[in-house]
């Protein structure tokens, strides 16, 4: 047997409660081929990079679980065949990498094995940062990255005379981008 992660992608069309039937789908999938479930793990609600059939939000359930190689192709079709998976991909898992949990969340709703605790230790051993956090250390990062920018283009190429420089807030494009891209085009 070997030990295999399962990312799949969820529709965004249900509410979190709705999404119960699914995970149970997905589990009964990999029981059906003989597979042995080791945790799974709720990302919740996310927007997706880019819509996929329709969809601008998903559910991202990520699993891990071990089953023999040959029943891999099994539990593939099975997962393609049903429509309430948009996406999803299997992977062998590579002894000695840290757990796959997106950034600072979802730790309350990790249910991990007896064996995965002990093997992993306690949450609290792990930094975790929050979503602020993150987004400040990026948005720090984007303005050192601007900033530079700026200042080399005026340097080479020198600021006409008729064109001011414009300042744009951050925030409010961030919004505007936001507002944009919520409204779903049908």
């Amino acid at each position: 047997m070997k030990h295999y992660e399962l990312l799949t992608l969820v529709s965004g069309k249900y509410a979190e409660h709705e999404l119960e039937p699914v995970t149970t789908l997905i589990d009964d999938t990999l029981r059906k081929h003989g597979a042995l479930i080791q945790f799974t793990n709720s990302w919740g609600r996310r927007k997706l990079a880019y819509p996929v059939d329709h969809n601008f939000y998903g559910y991202y359930i990520f699993s891990e679980f071990d089953c023999d190689p040959s029943t891999v192709n099994l539990i593939n079709r099975d997962l393609e065949l049903s429509n309430e998976i948009l996406r999803h991909h299997i992977e062998i898992k590579v002894p000695g990498l840290a757990p796959l949990i997106p950034f600072g969340g979802a730790k309350e709703t990790l249910s991990l094995s007896p064996r995965e605790r002990e093997h992993r230790g306690s949450s609290s051993d792990r930094p975790s940062e929050s979503p602020k956090q993150i987004r400040a250390v990026v948005d720090q990062a984007v303005t050192d990255v601007t900033g530079d920018l700026d200042q080399k283009t005026s340097e080479s190429v020198g600021t006409p005379p008729s064109l001011e420089p414009v300042s744009v807030d951050t925030d409010e494009l961030n919004k505007k981008l936001d507002e944009i891209l919520n409204n779903e085009i049908v």
